[in-house]
């Protein structure tokens, strides 16, 4: 490479060269309330965050298998790594929005998961993050989200955990 040659840009987002390929999946279904002003309209139930070796078809496919009812029904945008869902779960409605504002309205919970893992990896661990060590950090934000509104039952629910564990 020449002194003055400036190097290529690397690529954003999806297939990116630099970030971890992960799998998000967020269980949501339509809020009965009229949601409030900024606020989404769908409720969000589990969430599950998987370190991927790539994100292709079969991939995915096996993931979805072990992870999600054979009954649920997935809405997705429209990457070919999504096609074949449709042989692991009951129901699967693709999204074709070319509009990138538009799309990030559709998946909701999807885009503020993966902006607050981010952010708590930025935040908490000062950018220091070692690849071996990305599916625990993810696992660590997954516990940390189910307990989201615990609160000051937090530590009664650690101490009922502990005496309900059964210890070999």
């Amino acid at each position: 490479m020449e002194i003055n040659q400036e190097p290529k840009p690397k690529k954003r987002g999806r297939g990116s060269e630099r970030q971890t390929k992960v799998l998000v999946m967020v269980e949501s279904e339509p809020s009965i309330k009229t949601p409030k002003k900024g606020k989404s309209d769908r409720k969000v139930g589990y969430l599950k965050m998987v370190v991927m070796e790539d994100l292709k078809e079969k991939s995915i496919n096996k993931e979805v298998e072990k992870a999600v009812n054979k009954t649920a029904c997935a809405l997705t945008d429209v990457y070919k790594g999504y096609v074949k869902l449709k042989e692991k779960i009951s129901h699967h409605q693709v999204v074709v929005e070319p509009n990138k504002t538009k799309s990030a309205k559709m998946f909701p919970w999807v885009n503020r998961t993966i902006i607050n893992v981010k952010k708590m990896l930025l935040g908490t661990h000062h950018n220091c993050i070692n690849q071996d060590y990305v599916q625990n950090y993810l696992d660590e934000f997954c516990y940390k989200f189910y307990r989201r509104y615990f609160g000051d039952k937090l530590s009664d629910r650690l101490l009922i955990a502990a005496l309900e564990t059964t210890w070999y």
